[in-house]
């Protein structure tokens, strides 16, 4: 293997824990959109409750 191939591999790796580490960023990203998410469906839930009980 010449130098050239080997600094090739070696940039394929590094671009690779990249990928790794920017997918995984992600990942954890939507799972706080979506926590956040359920948060304000269950407060307008419970907002929307006690319209109800009020209206009726």
């Amino acid at each position: 293997m010449g130098i050239g191939s080997h600094i090739g591999v070696e940039a394929a790796k590094e671009m690779r824990q990249g990928i790794g580490d920017a997918s995984s960023n992600l990942v954890s990203g939507m799972e706080k959109v979506a926590k956040s998410g359920e948060q304000i469906s269950q407060n307008m839930l419970v907002g929307w409750r006690k319209n109800l009980k009020t209206l009726q």
